[in-house]
């Protein structure tokens, strides 16, 4: 098999031709580009085209892949009663780290998806638990 050299300035590993970067180099600087696009991501947030192109994303993933949001079920009165009482039920306590936190700070989410789930059975208090919204 034919070797060369790792493309990283100082690097003598020797690597097949397919490859550029040693498995080091290479973990680096994809670490490296995450963090910057991160980075940029974050600071593209900041400005009125970022946050305009952030909200279409938001909107397209929303309105694709994220369905059940958009049929009504969260915003239904019904639920909204049932999510202030498993609020009340667990003493607005995080059932994950067991802090208490503001009204606003947590959500009732289900443990078993709602997706599997039929028509009443998504109202049953004894599948949803608190959570952050982070």
């Amino acid at each position: 098999m034919r070797l060369h050299r790792c493309a990283n300035v100082g690097c003598r590993e020797l690597i097949p031709l397919k490859h550029n970067y040693c498995q080091k180099h290479y973990d680096e600087r994809l670490g490296n580009y995450i963090n910057q696009r991160a980075e940029s991501k974050a600071k593209a947030s900041l400005t009125l085209r970022g946050q305009r192109n952030q909200a279409e994303h938001n909107r397209e993933y929303d309105q694709t892949r994220r369905k059940e949001l958009h049929n009504g079920f969260y915003q239904d009165k019904r639920w909204s009663k049932v999510s202030e009482y498993v609020k009340a039920r667990d003493g607005y306590v995080d059932a994950i780290e067991g802090k208490a936190w503001d009204k606003g700070d947590l959500i009732a989410d289900h443990i078993i998806p709602r997706r599997l789930l039929s028509g009443m059975e998504q109202y049953n208090t004894d599948n949803l638990w608190l959570l952050t919204k982070s």
